[in-house]
């Protein structure tokens, strides 16, 4: 079974609690974030790039 490369991930929680550290690693790796409000304002503040989803 081949898999599929992960290349956008849509990210929207409650709890921010290790979202920076999630998030970093996959950017890292070449994943684009899309995030919505708070979630997106989280990942501002620790300086990750995050494309809005409305």
């Amino acid at each position: 079974m081949d898999l599929l490369p992960i290349r956008r991930a849509i990210l929207s929680v409650t709890d921010k609690s290790g979202l920076a550290e999630f998030a970093g690693f996959l950017a890292e790796n070449g994943v684009e974030l899309v995030s919505t409000g708070g979630t997106m304002k989280a990942l501002q503040a620790a300086g990750l790039p995050v494309k809005p989803v409305s």
